[in-house]
């Protein structure tokens, strides 16, 4: 979209998805109402929008623009780009290009949209910055779409919208970097999540807490993991960021329930217990079965993860996954991982009576089948020994040995 626009990343705010469904609209409005600046203010105003539909519905939810009378009717991919203010004047608004949204009569519209600014946007207006300030006041008065956490601080809202390069500025200022904001998380627990190493490692270099957990318990190594990024996870394991944790799950658990197989080899190698459990006993093997990420199991029994490991509640790796019917987990446990088909949890079901439970037919005709022939071989087996002489079976079905 950036490349439509031909405008930095540094002028644009962060992107802005939109769902749709029937019934829901978006009334008359213009992207500039509302905005507040002086010729000098930096960022300026908002220039361009683009708008590109993700998904149409099967009837309703054009894009119109009253005033000049144009209907957009919403297919995937097509893309709508306007400006808001007048060629011959940046800062008088073009009020021709008010727009609204039908509404949906029946299905789905889904949508995203890039506002780009006429100057730097991220590093100086978001970070609350200004040639000069009046006394008092900490940052230009801007509208944007971006809604700060309760008790956030500057330096936790640059972050929050990937404006790297204002976090040194704020952190020379004097920004408190323990900060907490409404979810209880730091500036460096939100620039982990984000992926933005070079505000992890100056975060780290002002000495920011590297383990301190936010609300949840999760600390900024676990937000990285469970976003997948690598680069982050990388840097805070090197500046020694704990691999456990104090909260029910570890970082291993959160790339191995998403499928971060970047990471998940970053912390494996770096000495991440494969067999972690949580407080009700569920392991990272367990957590990938039962989301279906097979390449995550594969890794983790490559790393040496227990198939059989039960939880809390008797279930294992194979009961997480045949109650979601991922049957090609399934598969590869049974084959690959020997798990053991007739595992029973605390309930007395096995795998085979979860998948039919919760209605997955066709895992439960895999089981079955793989099950009947451990039957037959057993009953070969048997019919071995008796042909040896060694078990004879009585009328009563009572096996004694001769």
């Amino acid at each position: 979209m950036r490349s439509v626009l031909q405008v930095p990343a540094e002028n644009c705010e962060p992107l802005r998805f939109f769902r749709y469904g029937a019934g829901e609209s978006f009334g008359p409005h213009h992207d500039a109402a509302g905005q507040v600046f002086d010729l000098d203010t930096p960022g300026g105003p908002r220039v361009w929008t683009m708008f590109v539909f993700l998904a149409a519905p099967k009837e309703g939810g054009d894009f119109r623009f009253p005033l000049l009378n144009i209907s957009v009717p919403p297919k995937p991919g097509r893309a709508i780009l306007w400006p808001h203010l007048m060629d011959s004047d940046l800062m008088t608004v073009e009020e021709r290009t008010q727009h609204e949204g039908t509404p949906v009569v029946e299905g789905v519209k889904m949508g995203v949209n890039l506002h780009a600014h006429r100057n730097n946007l991220r590093t100086l207006v978001l970070g609350g910055c200004r040639e000069t300030l009046p006394a008092g006041e900490r940052r230009v008065s801007h509208t944007f779409h971006y809604e700060s956490s309760p008790n956030a601080s500057p330096l936790h809202d640059v972050i929050g919208l990937l404006a790297s390069g204002a976090v040194p500025k704020l952190i020379e200022a004097g920004a408190d970097i323990e900060q907490r904001n409404g979810e209880g998380s730091t500036p460096l627990t939100l620039a982990a999540g984000h992926g933005l190493v070079e505000a992890v490692r100056m975060l780290l270099k002002a000495g920011a807490d590297i383990d301190r957990a936010d609300g949840s318990g999760a600390t900024p190594l676990m937000h990285a993991s469970y976003q997948g990024h690598s680069k982050a996870v990388q840097a805070l394991i090197d500046a020694g960021a704990s691999l456990s944790s104090r909260a029910s799950m570890t970082a291993l658990h959160l790339a191995s329930k998403h499928g971060q197989l970047e990471v998940m080899q970053l912390l494996l190698a770096s000495g991440a217990e494969v067999d972690a459990a949580t407080a009700r006993g569920t392991t990272p093997l367990q957590l990938a079965a039962r989301q279906g990420e097979l390449d995550a199991c594969m890794l983790l029994l490559e790393a040496g993860a227990t198939v059989d490991l039960a939880d809390g509640s008797g279930l294992t790796a194979l009961h997480s996954a045949a109650g979601e019917g991922h049957a090609d987990v399934v598969r590869f446990l049974l084959d690959e991982g020997g798990a053991t088909i007739n595992a029973a949890d605390q309930r007395g079901r096995t795998a085979v009576r979860i998948a039919q439970q919760n209605g997955h037919r066709e895992v439960a005709k895999l089981l079955a089948a793989r099950n009947a022939g451990h039957l037959l071989l057993y009953v070969a087996v048997a019919a071995v020994l008796m042909g040896a002489g060694g078990v004879r079976v009585c009328r009563r079905g009572k096996r004694k040995p001769d």
